[in-house]
């Protein structure tokens, strides 16, 4: 058995300090060793954790049987009583939220209660300058559907950019459209500045709106021997939110997020390994 550290915001967190970002993870864990042993694994990747400790609750957990064929995999998730849905603005310092350029979180978390819906409203709007983004990850263990869309109209005012699959887009949004429809729809519905949308054969498309202008990107995959997919969508967001900070256009970070999903799948375990001279040469093979 094996035991990792998971959960696109912390997979996120990890492959952009991998990259070279100082990368910050807020959560509420219950003060026990399995929670200390996260807070280490992710200290020990470059990730700085800030951690509000309660003496209640559980630590949400994933068990993932990833079997080959002829048998199928399984994964089972986890998160009752967690202690993080118990979570409030006021257990996390402000300037965790004020001070980065970038704040991302993922709809996984605000569903785990309406409390934590409300917390993570919160820190968005208090995060000033940053860039505010967050991931559509639909995980139908965890909630339905609707649950995922009435948060997402719940965040969608605080939110600037989008993350999503098409799978999961039609899933809670009920639509058929894929890529460049897709991410013009969402952008027009919800408001956004811009929308990234990752596609079943690992290709993506980003969307980015100015007054009077919408410009969107397209990148194809490479295709690479699968060892475990479970990191690939965190290091993806890690990697696009990364380049945004450097200064890099839209264009060069989804380029950047894609050379770093195919790292993630030949890698073990839900964190990312890499250096930036290893992601550059992956992203000179996709642009």
């Amino acid at each position: 058995m094996r035991l990792h550290a998971s959960g696109i915001e912390s997979t996120a967190a990890v492959a952009a300090a991998q990259l070279g970002a100082d990368a910050v993870w807020l959560s509420k864990l219950p003060a026990t060793p399995l929670c200390r042993r996260v807070v280490s694994e992710l200290r020990g990747a470059g990730v700085e954790p800030e951690i509000a400790w309660a003496d209640h609750g559980r630590q949400g957990l994933r068990f993932s049987d990833p079997a080959k064929p002829p048998r199928e995999g399984q994964t089972v998730h986890h998160r009752q009583d967690v202690a993080a849905a118990t979570a409030t603005p006021g257990e996390f310092p402000i300037q965790a939220v004020r001070e980065p350029p970038v704040v991302f979180t993922a709809l996984s978390t605000a569903v785990l209660s309406e409390q934590l819906t409300e917390t993570t409203q919160a820190l968005l709007r208090a995060s000033a300058d940053a860039v505010t983004a967050v991931a559509l990850d639909f995980t139908p263990e965890l909630a339905a559907p609707e649950t995922y869309c009435e948060r997402l109209e719940a965040v969608a005012d605080q939110t600037e950019l989008l993350f999503l699959t098409e799978s999961g887009a039609r899933a809670i949004l009920d639509t058929s459209a894929g890529g460049r429809e897709l991410a013009n729809t969402v952008a027009a519905e919800y408001d956004l500045d811009g929308v990234v949308v990752t596609r079943p054969d690992h290709s993506a498309v980003a969307l980015q709106t100015t007054p009077g202008t919408t410009v969107v990107h397209e990148r194809d995959t490479i295709e690479t021997n699968l060892v475990d997919p479970a990191g690939a969508d965190g290091a993806f967001v890690g990697a696009f939110l990364r380049s945004l900070v450097e200064g890099e256009d839209t264009a060069a970070a989804l380029t950047a997020a894609v050379a770093a999903a195919v790292l993630a799948r030949t890698i073990a375990g839900p964190l990312l390994s890499t250096d930036p001279a290893e992601l550059d040469r992956i992203a000179d093979r996709i642009a």
